[in-house]
């Protein structure tokens, strides 16, 4: 072989090696972005794929502008040939039904809002998803580059003429426009095009499963999609729907979601829209259905399984749209509304005619002296104008599942004392006290959000409610006084700021898991205020932890500290074996688990966090014993090349199943499974 010859097959050798290089380098880049979820970016130089906007319903009449600006979205730096689409919403977290049935109305015209169409794109609504998705010509969608110009999402955006004021009257007996704040809340979704099947045309139908992997949530025995509650894994006879499944606003009721499920009462927010047909198939056992909203559903003509039994409820206004929205429906016949009486007492009702109603309107009352023994059968009880609840005013009416008296400022001692099937009170965020005993028993109480503001709560007052499993307590100095809480089945307690703890106040709280204090002053302890021996205590600040131990060093082997600064986790300490992040900080609490935060912690081996947890910072498990990170998040937090350096041996991370593919791409060098 001649010298030229020897060179020419050096240089083709050399050549064939940089083009298996380069192939290589081409292979691992699409494998790298061929299974990756996208962000996007809305208009210039914001870094996130969320657009929330905050406004107050009063200013919100048919024809008001609600935004005034441009939404622009674009792929990011990262992101190429991918397929967009977009979710709106409009949510409050208001415990008004009338407030929330304005809310309702926005979502329920949300698929004939005007989107932008430009020369070569569009976006189609489509119902299943409760999203807009970027259609190009025809039913294809479209491919978006980062190199492409912007997508305006929206021009600006007005209220429909389709929605109406929800007016009612207020303690001072006015009629009022609602003025609580609502979120319009944006949200843009992306997904690389080359992730699709081969083969399969880009079109919804074939996308949006792609789309979804990463759009389910589950919080609790609830589990939804895109808004939609798909299933209920749970056994409870009395049920209050959430308005939220983890981050989800809630908008509607998927078919077959509660089959066969064993509830006998239910409670229907008043954010939700519809229940599709077959929702409550098979549940045969369901008497007592009560629907918020003052706007009628959607239901299907299956939606609830017909009894003669079945009392479904509705506002008293609203009952001829109810029946109109339900005319197809089997379970038509079982929509109806309570009796009505104007009177400003019930003096002039009779034993016999007292005991034979079940729900109750009485518009005009302000005040019920009388006491209600003789309403034996009575399960729901609607007084707008009602501002005082006596003493031993509704005690001992077993039959009693729901009182709605939005405008009540003081409940005397013993009001609901030994109301043992009560599920639910609604009453003024404007309460100013409760009495002593006030739900004492009441062994079905499901929510007391209404205690949140209240600077006291009295002896005795939820002694016995032994289905209370959250509490939450805002005000600023909060008292709690002698076995006001105890024999409960209180498992998660937040306090803002502490004042006090009397005698007793947790005793027999057997299930109760964390006490979380954000801040004391002028602390308080008795000596008995807990005796529950896997209860936490629980600290968002280093302060309120070193005040609390001055006062009380008894539980030093149950004291943990998470410090939240800014929304981010900082500092754990703590003897936890196992944590779930997400009962012990809210979604609005925490986004991000910071920079070392569990760093060289040796005894916390399994932490479990939810979907709000968007970021994990660097070595923020350097030299810990954590085993185990369980991640619920269907989209992959953002990491960085240390955030899992310096990890016990052994150490795994569990994800959803539906997008394991996803974070094996993303998360390098780390063992990641499914969640089992």
């Amino acid at each position: 072989m001649n010298k030229k010859v020897k060179i020419v097959l050096i240089v083709l050798l050399i050549l064939l090696v940089i083009a298996a290089i380069v192939l290589i380098i081409i292979f691992a880049t699409k494998k790298t972005k061929g299974e990756t979820f996208l962000q996007v970016e809305i208009g210039s130089n914001v870094q996130t794929g969320q657009l929330e906007l905050s406004a107050e319903s009063r200013k919100l009449v048919p024809e008001e502008v609600i935004l005034n600006k441009q939404i622009q979205v674009f792929a990011s730096k990262n992101s190429s040939s991918v397929l967009i689409r977009a979710k709106l919403t409009f949510e409050s977290d208001s415990t008004d039904d009338r407030v929330l049935s304005f809310v309702s109305q926005l979502n329920k015209a949300i698929p004939n809002i005007i989107t932008y169409a430009g020369d070569n794109y569009s976006w189609l609504y489509n119902s299943e998803d409760n999203a807009f998705y970027l259609i190009q010509s025809g039913d294809l969608l479209k491919v978006v580059s980062n190199a492409d110009y912007n997508y305006v999402f929206l021009d600006g955006l007005v209220v429909p003429n389709t929605v109406e004021q929800i007016g009612n009257l207020n303690s001072d007996g006015q009629s009022v426009q609602v003025g609580e704040d609502i979120t319009i809340k944006i949200v843009f979704e992306a997904v690389q095009s080359s992730y699709i099947a081969s083969g399969k045309t880009l079109n919804i139908a074939n996308t949006r499963e792609f789309f979804n992997r990463t759009a389910y949530r589950q919080e609790g025995d609830f589990v939804s999609l895109n808004g939609v509650i798909t299933s209920y894994v749970g056994n409870s006879r009395s049920l209050i729907l959430p308005k939220r499944v983890q981050d989800e606003y809630i908008l509607g009721i998927g078919e077959n979601a509660f089959n066969s499920a064993t509830l006998e009462n239910l409670i229907i927010p008043a954010n939700y829209l519809y229940i599709a047909d077959n929702a409550f198939s098979n549940c045969t056992n369901l008497q007592f259905v009560s629907v918020k909203n003052f706007v009628p559903l959607t239901f299907g003509a299956n939606s609830f399984k017909y009894s003669a039994n079945l009392n479904i409820f509705v506002p008293y206004d609203s009952l001829a749209n109810f029946q109109q929205s339900t005319a197809n429906c089997t379970f038509k016949d079982c929509v109806k509304t309570p009796t009505l009486v104007e009177s400003l007492s019930l003096d002039g009702i009779d034993a016999a005619t007292a005991s034979s109603i079940i729900a109750l309107y009485l518009p005009n009352a302000t005040e019920l002296s009388s006491l209600l023994q003789n309403f034996t059968s009575l399960k729901y009880i609607y007084a707008p104008n009602l501002t005082k609840i006596f003493q031993n005013g509704f005690s001992g009416l077993i039959s009693l599942l729901e009182v709605d008296t939005p405008n009540v400022t003081t409940v005397e001692s013993r009001a609901f004392m030994n109301c043992t099937n009560l599920i639910k009170v609604n009453f003024s965020k404007k309460l100013e006290s409760i009495g002593e005993y006030s739900f004492n028993a009441c062994q079905n109480l499901l929510d007391i959000d209404f205690v949140k503001n209240l600077t006291q709560i009295p002896r005795f007052a939820f002694n016995g409610c032994t289905s209370l499993k959250t509490l939450t307590l805002n005000a600023n100095g909060v008292s709690l006084e002698d076995e006001c809480f105890a024999n409960s089945a209180l498992r998660f307690v937040t306090i803002n700021n502490l004042t006090k703890l009397g005698d007793r106040v947790f005793a027999n709280c057997q299930a109760m898991r964390y006490l979380k204090i954000n801040s004391t002053s002028n602390l308080n302890l008795s000596e008995t205020y807990l005796n529950a021996n896997n209860s936490n205590i629980v600290f968002t600040n280093e302060q309120a932890k070193t005040n609390f131990e001055a006062k009380d060093n008894r539980f030093s082997n149950r004291i943990v500290l998470l410090e939240v600064v800014d929304r981010v986790l900082t500092k754990y300490s703590g003897n936890l074996s196992s944590l779930s992040l997400g009962d012990v900080l809210s979604f609005d609490e925490v986004y991000k688990i910071g920079d070392e935060a569990f760093k060289d912690n040796k005894t916390l081996q399994y932490l479990y966090i939810s979907s709000n947890i968007s970021e994990i910072g660097e070595n923020s498990f350097n030299g810990s014993g954590i085993l185990n990170l369980t991640i619920y998040n269907y989209v992959v937090p953002k990491v960085s090349s240390t955030t899992f350096a310096g990890t016990a041996s052994g150490f795994k991370i569990s994800v959803p199943n539906l997008v394991l593919s996803i974070y094996k791409n993303d998360i390098k060098n780390v063992k990641i499974e499914a969640i089992s």
